[in-house]
């Protein structure tokens, strides 16, 4: 994401999937153990499948992800 800064000093990361809407629906808080790092993802117009997807993918190797959803 363009004008920030993550953990790994590089931008916050956004997962965008295929459904029209621009809106924050949920965001993954992640920890990685061999970069001793933790990160936020941010999830985007995603459908549930997606969004199990991109959890599946933050838990997987030395990274593991916990899934927040808003509410709404």
């Amino acid at each position: 994401l363009k004008g920030t800064m993550s953990g790994d000093d590089s931008g916050v990361d956004v997962w965008r999937g295929s459904l029209e809407s621009t809106q924050v629906q949920a965001c993954i808080i992640t920890a990685d153990s061999l970069k001793s790092c933790v990160e936020v993802k941010l999830i985007v117009g995603c459908t549930e499948e997606e969004i199990e997807t991109v959890l599946n993918y933050h838990n997987t190797f030395s990274q593991r992800g916990i899934l927040v959803k808003r509410n709404g």
